[in-house]
């Protein structure tokens, strides 16, 4: 299989750049945050885990790849908060103490890149 170049305009070459990828996901979590507002049922300090979202560096190699490749990618512009909001009704006020939503939906080693 033989490689071919195409020439793309520059209007849509300008889409997917990282520049603009940011600023949509900037939108993409602030409308995501104000449709999931459910507030969860446990307080913080009686969680095993916490995730907190954090602005990181997105660095690309020589290649232009994402250093870290797409799930560092994607854990530097998403904001998974919400997840608290969608499994909040599964939790209640009373009991002992339980992992964060969040960790568990991204699980272990996402959680880990991300702190």
């Amino acid at each position: 299989m033989t490689e071919k170049s195409v020439a793309l305009p520059l209007e849509i070459v300008k889409k997917f750049s990282l520049d603009t990828v940011r600023v949509q996901f900037v939108q993409i979590n602030q409308e995501v945050n104000h449709t999931y507002r459910t507030p969860f049922p446990k307080q913080p300090s009686r969680l095993i885990s916490w995730y907190e979202y954090r602005h990181l560096e997105i660095e690309l190699d020589e290649n232009g790849q994402v250093k870290g490749g797409i799930v560092w990618l994607v854990a530097a512009l998403f904001d998974f908060t919400f997840v608290r909001s969608v499994a909040a009704p599964a939790y209640g006020k009373e009991g002992g103490h339980c992992y964060d939503p969040v960790s568990l939906f991204l699980k272990r080693p996402l959680s880990v890149l991300i702190g």
